[in-house]
């Protein structure tokens, strides 16, 4: 699961695009782009080619039980894509569901700290240099949510 640390971000600064539809199934809390009005999943960072900053979470609101568990938005449906970004410095929970481990990596891997980027299947994973990373995100405490996670402070690079 995916939650923003305050209410105020989405209340105050959130820069939401409801009108953006699922290029695939996307489970909510997937890091994504968009492209002609639908989402794609955000191409990694090479010293040839920088990610976008203009990287969005999706975060819709799910029903009934399903508010409390990482449910699907289905292809086609619409999106509420929030645009990282605009919450510079302020925080996002999730919980390892969302964490791609490399080899010999887990949960123990990550500390206060560590940093994380968007993969290009629009999970998060570790990334010892960021610097061909539009947007990055800090680790700042190990918590459970859901099991394990994290809070992961929001940095443009």
């Amino acid at each position: 699961m995916v939650k923003v640390k305050t209410i105020g971000m989405i209340e105050k600064n959130a820069k939401n695009e409801p009108t953006v539809k699922a290029h695939a199934d996307l489970k909510n809390g997937t890091i994504f782009v968009i492209s002609n009005g639908v989402t794609a999943y955000p191409t990694e960072g090479t010293s040839g080619s920088h990610q976008t900053k203009d990287l969005y979470i999706a975060l819709n609101s799910g029903s009934g039980d399903e508010r409390f568990t990482d449910f699907t938005i289905k292809k086609d449906d619409f999106v509420n894509g929030f645009l990282l970004r605009a919450w510079e410095n302020q925080e996002i929970i999730f919980d390892e569901s969302h964490i791609e481990y490399g080899e010999n990596q887990s949960y123990s891997s990550l500390d206060v700290g560590t940093k994380l980027v968007a993969t290009s299947n629009g999970k998060f994973k570790i990334e010892s240099s960021v610097t061909n990373y539009g947007i990055y995100f800090e680790i700042t405490e190990k918590l459970q949510f859901n099991g394990n996670a994290v809070s992961a402070k929001i940095v443009i690079n």
